[in-house]
């Protein structure tokens, strides 16, 4: 889930989670979001509820959001 704040309120994005690397992740969404954004996301199955930047959006039906996480990055073990 990703959440962010307009002029007008809260919004929400329901995705899934379809790629997981070290600094950031990718969701599968159906609604993109504008690069540089900074959103709240969530993903309980994998511990994450962190900001992050949205870096891209790419897709035409099904959009891949690719988010850089900001607040807790995620480590590989031993470093």
């Amino acid at each position: 889930m990703i959440f962010w704040e307009e002029d007008d309120g809260g919004c929400h994005l329901k995705g899934r989670a379809v790629n997981l690397s070290g600094s950031g992740l990718a969701v599968q969404a159906r609604a993109p979001l504008k690069p540089d954004k900074v959103v709240w996301c969530a993903v309980p199955s994998y511990g994450i509820y962190s900001r992050a930047q949205v870096m891209h959006t790419r897709g035409v039906f099904q959009k891949r959001i690719g988010l850089r996480l900001l607040a807790n990055p995620i480590l590989a073990d031993g470093e």
